[in-house]
Parts: C-alpha cells; sequence; structure tokens
C-alpha cells in the first residue's frame, strides 16, 4: 500500500485519496528544542502537543520542514505524510521519530519545523523553535577547543527622510534646481563576534500616496500599474558593529508627498535572527499632507416656487440639503478626487429618493467630489421633492470612508446631523452611530511585550468615557482599559502583558454598562527578541500614523466563461500585495466540493503562476470556479466566474459522427411535383 502511495505522490494525484482538504491547524512542537543541533543520518523524535485524536492524525496529519533559513522565501519540505506510525509519548502528547535522509535536507542551516492537521477546531501558527540541521563531516570532538566566532546578525537598524529644496545638497553635496526627497536606510551587523557578514541586498517596496510617485527606476512588483513598486540596493560585506547608509534621492513635484515602504535586508547564512531585518516607515512632510474635513451640514425647506441653490424652481415642495467639505491641511498638498457618503434615516412620511440604495436599515448615497486644494472647499448638494406631512431626516455623513490618500486626519471626516422643520411627534428611529477602527488594522498581528496604538474614529457617539476588552472566543480575557475605561478621544496604547497565550482574539468597544459598540480582530504571537524592537524604533517622526500594509490577493485567470479540456495545461495566474510565503489553489465545483490542485506546500506567492494540468479524476461539468487562499488560511481572493471542464474531442472521431447524423438530401422537384428524398 505504501508503495502505491508513493507511485501515486510522484505521479502528483495524491489530491485524490485525500480527504478534500480545508484550513489546516498546527500544533506546538516541543521537540526540536531551541538551538539543538540534528545530524543528516540520524533519527530523532518529533513530539508536539495536541488533543486530537490519534486517528485524525494517522489520516489527516502532516510534517513540515521549513527551511533552510537562509534568505527571506525559506524551502517547505513535506516530510512525513500520512502520519501512520506515530505515537502517544505522554498526556496529550504525539511523538513521530524522523530519519533524517539526506534528500529531504537541501542544505545544512537553521531550520523549523510545522505540524498540522485538516481538522475542524480554531486555528493556530505554531512552527517549532529555531534548530540547526548538519550533515556530517568531522568526527565529534573534533572542533573542541576552537575559538567560538559569533555569527553576523544583519538589521535595519534606523529609517530617515528628508525633503530638500532647490539648491540644497544631498548625502552627495550634489545640488539640484528642483525639489528632491532624500532617503536613508541603515542596514547594521548587530553580531557581537569577529565574522563579517557577507554583501547582501536592502530590498524595498514602496507605495505612492500623495501626487510625487516613485522614480522609473523602481520596478512594478506585479505588473505595470500596480502597486507596490520596488527597487533593490546592494550592501557590502559589514563587520560586527559597522554599519552601511543606503540612499534614495529624486526630484518631485509641488503637492502631496507621501510614501509608505516596507524595507528588508536579504538574510545571510548564518545570521543569529531574522526578526529584526525588516522594517516598515512612512514618509510624509506634515506641510505637505492633504487633511480632508466634513466642516458643515445646512438642510432648508423649500416651498413651491422658491429657488433652489442652482436658482432652479419648481412647483413642488422640496427639501435642499447642503455637505461642506473642506481640505484643512497645513500645506499646500491638494486633495485627490474622492467622495461623500451620506447614510440616512426618513422618520417622517417623506421618503428618501429612489436613487438612494438600501443599507442595512438605512438607505445611502455616494457623491462625487474633485479634488481639493489646501484652503480650499466643495459643498454637495441633494434637492429634491418632498409631499405634505412630516419631514425629518438624520444622516451619517463620512468623507473619504475608504481613508485614502495619505490624510493627515481621520478623527473630522464625518458628521452627524438632523434636519427636522417640522417636529411632528414621530418617534424617531435610532440611528446607530458609526465606530470605525483605524488601527491596528482588522486581522493584524501583533507580539507580546509590544506596544500597541488603538484607534478608532466615531461618528454619533454620546459617550463621554469607553472600555476597550480583549475577548477570544466571545469569552473575555481581560480589560485592556482601566476600570472606569478611558475618554472617548480616539486613541489608547497598550502594551501587551505577558502570560498572554498565542493565538486570534478580538478588541471589543463597549460603553461603561457594557453595551458593545464595535469590534476587531487580531492576532498576538510569541514576544519578538530584544533586537527586533530596533525595527521599530526609528519610524520618521513627521508621519505620525501607523503604517498601513495593504494584503491582498487578486485572481487574474481564469475569469469565468471559460472552457478547458481534460488532459490540457492551463495558466492560473494572479496578483498581491503585501503577502509573502505561498498560496494553495483551490477548485470548488457547482455542489460546493474543493480540492486543492496545487498541492499542500502550495505555490510561493510571487511566482504569479500556476501551470494546472486537468487530470483525468477531474469530472467534466460546468459551473466550476476557483480562488486562492495563503497556507495559514488568513488571505483569501474572490472566485472566479464559472467555467467548463470537458473532455476532449477526437476530430476525426467527431467528423464521422457528425457524417452519420447528416440529414437526407431533398431533390428540387418540378413544378407542381412533390418531393423525393434520395
Amino acid at each position: 500500500m505504501k508503495r502505491i502511495l508513493l507511485i501515486l505522490m510522484i505521479l502528483g494525484i495524491t489530491l485524490a485519496l485525500r480527504a478534500t482538504p480545508g484550513l489546516g491547524d498546527t500544533f506546538p512542537v516541543i521537540s526540536p528544542a531551541a538551538d539543538e543541533t540534528w545530524l543528516v543520518g540520524e533519527t530523532h523524535t518529533i513530539a508536539w502537543l495536541t488533543d486530537v485524536p490519534l486517528d485524525v492524525f494517522r489520516n489527516d496529519g502532516t510534517i513540515v520542514l521549513r527551511g533552510p533559513i537562509n534568505g527571506n522565501m525559506p524551502g517547505i519540505t513535506e516530510i512525513a505524510w500520512p502520519l501512520d506510525t506515530i505515537t502517544e509519548c505522554g498526556f496529550h502528547r504525539l511523538c513521530w521519530n524522523w530519519h533524517i535522509r539526506n534528500s529531504q535536507v537541501s542544505a545544512e542551516g537553521t531550520y523549523r519545523i510545522m505540524v498540522s492537521v485538516f481538522y475542524a477546531g480554531d486555528y493556530h501558527d505554531y512552527l517549532s523553535p529555531f534548530f540547526t540541521i548538519r550533515k556530517p563531516h568531522l568526527k565529534p570532538g573534533a572542533l573542541a577547543g576552537l575559538p567560538h566566532f559569533t555569527p553576523p546578525d544583519l538589521a535595519i537598524s534606523d529609517f530617515k527622510g528628508e525633503i530638500l529644496q532647490p539648491a540644497q545638497p544631498d548625502h552627495t553635496s550634489h545640488t539640484d534646481n528642483n525639489k528632491r526627497v532624500q532617503l536613508k536606510w541603515t542596514v547594521k551587523n548587530l553580531g557581537q563576534g569577529k565574522t563579517p557578514s557577507q554583501a547582501t541586498t536592502l530590498w524595498v517596496n514602496g507605495t505612492a500616496e500623495g501626487n510625487a510617485p516613485l522614480p522609473d527606476d523602481w520596478k512594478p512588483e506585479m505588473g505595470p500599474c500596480s502597486a507596490p513598486w520596488h527597487r533593490v540596493f546592494p550592501v557590502g560585506a559589514l563587520d560586527p558593529g559597522s554599519s552601511q547608509d543606503v540612499y534614495e534621492v529624486f526630484a518631485v513635484p509641488d503637492g502631496s508627498v507621501r510614501f509608505r515602504f516596507n524595507a528588508w535586508v536579504n538574510p545571510v547564512q548564518g545570521e543569529t535572527t531574522l526578526a529584526n531585518n525588516n522594517l516598515t516607515s512612512i514618509y510624509a512632510p506634515p506641510e505637505t499632507i492633504p487633511d480632508l474635513a466634513l466642516t458643515g451640514f445646512e438642510g432648508k425647506l423649500l416651498q413651491p416656487g422658491q429657488p433652489d441653490h442652482a436658482g432652479q424652481v419648481s412647483n413642488d415642495r422640496r427639501v435642499q440639503l447642503k455637505w461642506t467639505v473642506k481640505n484643512v491641511g497645513p500645506g499646500r498638498a491638494p486633495y485627490q478626487a474622492t467622495l461623500l457618503r451620506v447614510r440616512g434615516v426618513a422618520d417622517g412620511n417623506a421618503p428618501l429618493q429612489v436613487d438612494w440604495k438600501p443599507d442595512v436599515n438605512m438607505k445611502r448615497k455616494d457623491f462625487p467630489i474633485a479634488g481639493l486644494e489646501a484652503g480650499a472647499s466643495h459643498d454637495v448638494y441633494e434637492v429634491f421633492a418632498v409631499p405634505d406631512g412630516s419631514v425629518k431626516y438624520r444622516f451619517n455623513a463620512q468623507v473619504n470612508p475608504d481613508h485614502a490618500g495619505g490624510e493627515l486626519n481621520y478623527t473630522n471626516n464625518g458628521h452627524m446631523d438632523t434636519f427636522a422643520p417640522k417636529l411632528t411627534g414621530h418617534p424617531p428611529a435610532q440611528l446607530k452611530p458609526i465606530i470605525h477602527f483605524i488601527s491596528p488594522l482588522n486581522g493584524g498581528t501583533i507580539h507580546i511585550g509590544g506596544l500597541l496604538l488603538i484607534r478608532w474614529q466615531n461618528i454619533g457617539l454620546k459617550e463621554q468615557r469607553v472600555r476597550l476588552v480583549l475577548k477570544r472566543m466571545q469569552l473575555q480575557v481581560m480589560d485592556i482599559t482601566p476600570a472606569g475605561g478611558v475618554i472617548n478621544k480616539g486613541v489608547y496604547r497598550w502594551k501587551i502583558p505577558g502570560g498572554i497565550r498565542p493565538g486570534a482574539y478580538a478588541i471589543v468597544m463597549e460603553t461603561a454598562n457594557g453595551r458593545t459598540l464595535g469590534s476587531m480582530s487580531i492576532r498576538i504571537q510569541g514576544t519578538l527578541p530584544a533586537t527586533a524592537k530596533l525595527s521599530h524604533k526609528n519610524t520618521l517622526k513627521e508621519g505620525k500614523k501607523p503604517p498601513v500594509v495593504l494584503k491582498k490577493l487578486w485572481l487574474k485567470s481564469p475569469r469565468g466563461m471559460e472552457t478547458w479540456y481534460i488532459g490540457k495545461t492551463y495558466p492560473v495566474t494572479w496578483k498581491s500585495s503585501g503577502v509573502t510565503g505561498r498560496v494553495r489553489v483551490v477548485l470548488m465545483d457547482r455542489h460546493g466540493k474543493k480540492r486543492t490542485i496545487n498541492g499542500m506546500v502550495g505555490t510561493e506567492v510571487n511566482k504569479g503562476l500556476f501551470s494546472w494540468k486537468i487530470n483525468s479524476n477531474i469530472q467534466p461539468g460546468s459551473m466550476y470556479t476557483i480562488y486562492l487562499v495563503t497556507t495559514d488560511g488568513k488571505i483569501k481572493s474572490k472566485s472566479s466566474g464559472g467555467f467548463n471542464i470537458r473532455m476532449q474531442v477526437n476530430p476525426s472521431a467527431a467528423k464521422k459522427a457528425l457524417e452519420k447524423k447528416k440529414p437526407p438530401e431533398l431533390e428540387t422537384p418540378p413544378k407542381g411535383g412533390h418531393v423525393h428524398m434520395k
């Protein structure tokens, strides 16, 4: 049986034998321990903690080796499936003996092990501690007595950005007649011994959020017109304690200058940690940042014959509403074209118009807004006829609801307003206040011991004090804010205490009496190494905004309506933003049955392509769809449109079949005659 399984795995059709995979859960690995060294050719025990039944692991468990951790994208090797030889080796503990084969280890270096199973339950993200795999070269003890050299440890230790005015020299003393941006990243070898690092590279992903683009030598990360862009800078070999500054200088136009960068230095062979070799930074001089605000609201009841704001008159009684949007930014930065989104409720017998679209228990309408120079404002009007009777409306209005374009402040771009020229005693339905969490991003990851900046925006919330609590599985874990809550000013800093178990949680905002106002999901991970904290302390002060990293997958093909044939090969292509690691390509039939078509290890996300040869175990049919999901299950693309999978047709056989079905020829009859069949 094992021989048959091996053959099937080589042929790439193991998916036909496995249960349809879902999102796998992973488990705490307690062996190997941190800093252990295992040799190829030896047998070692992998042990992990779990409450999943043994039989489930034997059928659906897998063990994956990740490494060597010598580059940004460590290799992934499935070293055990199925786990039919695992044993119980303690209370809630399972073990598997691994005889390390040379073919499973691509190179000596640092590795980690992940144990997972396709089993319904909470998702966790557990990996073993870092350990070393070596290939036998010398006899044990041959290196005893030799001096110990501390390995190198590269880190991005600083970032700085500044605006250079015309004729102001840059770091090389070069001057220019243009206004320029000068950016600087500092790469340092933190190793304490005598080992220099090898020459490597600094890779920077960047997004321009203002009207100043990145230079032409920044390459698109995922194709033309895509963001982010990237550039690779060389970094020379560094002795322990030494550093190198990497500069980028380019001209920018007048206007909004705002960039976001994710920078990381390539880890080299022998580095002691990978956690401090990246840095997320925002560069945005305050004097150049736009800041949209909703500064006013006004409503009028126009009687028949009374002109509106455009001078138009009507025989109907009308309501005229006006919202004022202003760019209150401190500098000269114009704002991009955006929109005003208004949600409304009609409390009287005069409804909102048919072009207001349903939105839960309200109605909604979007109004376009042109780009605004700093200090300029724009009035948005809505005029419509109303019948006689009760006229009462309440609105939640929000400009720039997607918070795009690098605004300086998101807390002044909303209003809650009531328009009621005649109060008729009609009982108002409560219009739910809007609570919008700005940071951290929903689903973001934080570390125990780190400082988390929680920011939110509220529209129409009357409470002066609010509470923040941490919950897991709808059960309260702890109070984030002190007893009695905090003043509702839109920001709170929380240092994540020790003793919290890593996993998925929710931050919930409540009133003082426990009424829930809003929530967001987060993932808490273990403590960062002390050196890793260098990555976050030197963000440019002028930015004053937490970094935003957009993580998204876009499926490009198939798009839908295609017909693909069994036995042929077709490209599944995608784009991604801010996503690293590997993705699985999932095929779903019209009945909702799913299967992963590129293997459980998946495909590197930055390849953007998986060539799928459709095997004969795929049933012909219609309305098949494909979507992408990261191997940790956190990020998923939208599904493709429905497409068809068909059997290939032999051309000669098809021709013969058509000839058999050829209708009989008709003989043209003489005038007044009959039609005769040949």
